[in-house]
């Protein structure tokens, strides 16, 4: 019996840290020293996918451009190179096939240890200067290709579109900026 007490407290506790995590905002409209602006107005940021990269994850970057766009009504460029990239990117890639993100790992910019061997699992991190030109990027790294897809979608939800957006007309509210 106290066993089984001491679980369910456990359980407890593990909810309401967590509740308690999801309740602070780590997409914002207005900037906070540190930030990373997503949108906000000198620019947008550019999504940065790999061409070797799964098709899904191309698919879900696309989705995420038009969820940005929804929401501020800017669009965000969709690269598959860093050339030509502005000082701020949103890097989404797959460990062990987006050569981006696998550059960000060597170079010891990116610690993805925590996604080698698991499922559907994805990491979201803020990385200062990740390629010569680039001040700050936003990296969606998975662990498989549906990992990274997740990684994509949580980012389109914190911004503010629900996953409701297109089958049941869940309109976002506007927003003039996003920083992250």
């Amino acid at each position: 019996m106290k066993t089984l007490l001491r679980a369910a407290l456990l359980v407890l506790i593990a909810s309401a840290l967590s509740a308690q995590d999801r309740s602070r905002p780590w997409v914002r409209d207005t900037a906070q020293r540190g930030d990373l602006p997503l949108v906000d107005k000198s620019g947008v940021a550019d999504l940065i996918v790999s061409p070797e990269d799964h098709k899904v994850v191309s698919l879900a970057a696309a989705d995420l451009a038009s969820d940005i766009a929804r929401v501020t009504g800017r669009a965000p460029a969709l690269r598959t190179a860093l050339n030509a990239a502005s000082s701020a990117v949103v890097i989404i890639g797959t460990v062990g096939k987006s050569l981006v993100v696998d550059a960000l790992v060597s170079a010891g910019k990116l610690d993805a240890a925590a996604l080698l061997g698991a499922w559907e699992s994805f990491m979201i991190a803020t990385v200062e200067e990740p390629f010569p030109g680039v001040a700050r990027g936003l990296v969606i790294a998975g662990s498989d290709r549906r990992g990274t897809a997740f990684g994509v979608y949580e980012l389109s939800q914190a911004i503010g579109v629900s996953p409701w957006h297109w089958w049941a007309d869940v309109t976002p509210t506007k927003r003039p900026a996003l920083y992250v």
